[in-house]
């Protein structure tokens, strides 16, 4: 509610033919509770949250969410940018596979084995700051 509140942008919104077919968490990474409090004082962004249509789903929606949230984080000046929290469940055991997986082509690098979900990373690099 506070972060709604906030009158800041919580997410990305993911439309085909004018229909929601995905959504995107994202936002500074100490707006979100879920993440473990952390000693590095580079801007984090976070990814808490990352849903698919099942019409939608394997069609590129989650990788094209995961690249815009990526860019709006660096457009806002973070240095890094988190996956879900470690115990975020997408689901079976694919699911999970298929979540990760469209993380990591997006240049995300596993962390941590993390409880349900790997802990997810991507430090930013000064060419995705332009």
């Amino acid at each position: 509610k506070q972060l709604l509140d906030s009158g800041q942008s919580p997410g990305l919104l993911a439309l085909a033919e004018e229909r929601a077919v995905g959504w995107c968490a994202l936002g500074p990474r100490a707006a979100y509770p879920q993440y473990a409090p952390t000693a590095d004082r580079r801007v984090a962004w976070a990814i808490p949250c990352l849903y698919v249509h099942r019409a939608a789903d394997r069609k590129g929606v989650a990788r094209a969410l995961i690249e815009a949230a990526v860019r709006l984080a660096s457009e806002n000046a973070a240095v890094v940018v988190e996956g879900p929290p470690p115990y975020w469940l997408p689901g079976d055991e694919a699911a999970v596979a298929e979540a990760s997986g469209a993380f990591l082509d997006n240049g995300f690098e596993q962390v941590g084995p993390g409880a349900r979900m790997p802990e997810l990373r991507r430090v930013l690099s000064p060419g995705d700051h332009d």
